[in-house]
């Protein structure tokens, strides 16, 4: 059964994508770990899910692989703590929001979202307002891990669906 009522964000940057690379001219790729993409479709039959990053010179990359590959939604968000939380609040007012972030800003709307996970490189101040934090890390199938929890602490029966 669908719930409309809960919202998953996750930060892109240091979730999905722990590694950026340059050159002289700049950014010019980021990593991304597999297995993650197909947790996320199973828990997409659950609860909305949507990405976002304050990441402006590198979110042509990750447009790439989350919209235009993936077909998911992806939004530039403010890079403070505040007003990111700001914006998840407005814009998403009537869902309770979980959220997946590890940043050293990430802490204040981890600290204030209805349920909060973070991966074990995350700094000790964000590791204190979590609900769960991963064993594996980011971009080392840390997502489809919270997506496995998720879908284990929402009571979200998936594998159902695969019983013959």
């Amino acid at each position: 059964m669908f719930r409309d009522d809960l919202i998953f964000i996750l930060d892109v940057d240091g979730i999905l994508s722990p590694n950026f690379f340059y050159n002289k001219k700049g950014k010019y790729l980021k990593e991304f770990g597999n297995c993650d993409w197909d947790a996320l479709r199973e828990l997409m039959q659950f609860i909305k899910i949507i990405f976002i990053t304050a990441d402006r010179k590198g979110y042509n990359i990750v447009k790439k692989r989350i919209v235009d590959e993936m077909k998911w939604e992806l939004f530039i968000v403010p890079h403070k703590p505040k007003e990111r939380w700001q914006w998840m609040r407005e814009k998403y007012k009537d869902k309770k929001i979980i959220f997946m972030g590890d940043g050293i800003y990430d802490y204040y709307s981890l600290d204030r979202s209805h349920y909060s996970i973070t991966v074990p490189e995350a700094l000790d101040h964000v590791k204190e307002c979590i609900n769960y934090v991963t064993k594996r890390s980011a971009g080392r199938k840390a997502v489809a891990e919270a997506c496995m929890h998720l879908m284990k602490v929402f009571n979200f029966d998936w594998e159902s669906q695969y019983e013959t």
